[in-house]
């Protein structure tokens, strides 16, 4: 029998923290996969740490054949694609959703891009179905996931990253991860 590769995912809704998470993740040792296709700016200083061809998941699962042992951040949606080829570790980042809101605003607004012409409700429960249907999705396929509030990696990150490293299964470098979290740019403040 032919075991399967296992794939790290980071996944979330958008502002949700996933760059920080593929940041700790790399500075902890893990493997990363990214292309620097979209480059930092004022939003993400340090980066959006995604690969671009993870975005052609639904018609072309093969493309997780190059993520194999590595993190490779996918949003949220996509993860009912994923292909039974391969087994998985997910973290699931979470944020407080009025955050995420006024987050994904103030980076509209600074790149000049219109807003939602949603009222913030309908955002709040569009983005809490997104969530809700992920999850059961994972739940379904029997995919493991891990669940950490971006809160908490601001406010108190060391359990966090002792969570994460366990969950994960890996020799990280908590340190370095530790290190790697830069609570100024913290979007919510």
């Amino acid at each position: 029998m032919q075991t399967k590769e296992l794939i790290y995912i980071v996944t979330g809704l958008p502002r949700s923290g996933t760059s920080l998470m593929m940041q700790m993740l790399a500075a902890g040792g893990l493997p990363v996969l990214t292309d620097s296709k979209r480059p930092a700016n004022i939003s993400n200083s340090k980066g959006y740490w995604e690969w671009e061809a993870v975005k052609k998941l639904e018609t072309n699962p093969y493309v997780l054949s190059d993520a194999q042992g590595m993190a490779v951040k996918i949003i949220s949606p996509l993860l009912a694609y994923l292909p039974e080829t391969y087994t998985y570790k997910i973290i699931f980042m979470r944020r407080k959703t009025e955050h995420i809101i006024r987050s994904q605003n103030r980076m509209l607004q600074k790149e000049g891009k219109p807003l939602s012409s949603l009222s913030d409700e309908r955002l709040v429960q569009l983005f809490n179905h997104q969530v809700m249907t992920s999850k059961q999705e994972l739940q379904k396929k029997e995919i493991p996931f891990y669940e950490v509030w971006y809160e908490h990696i601001v406010q108190n990150p060391k359990p966090v990253i002792k969570g994460i490293a366990a969950f994960l299964e890996q020799p990280l470098d908590l340190s370095a991860m530790l290190k790697s979290i830069d609570v100024s740019l913290n979007h919510f403040k």
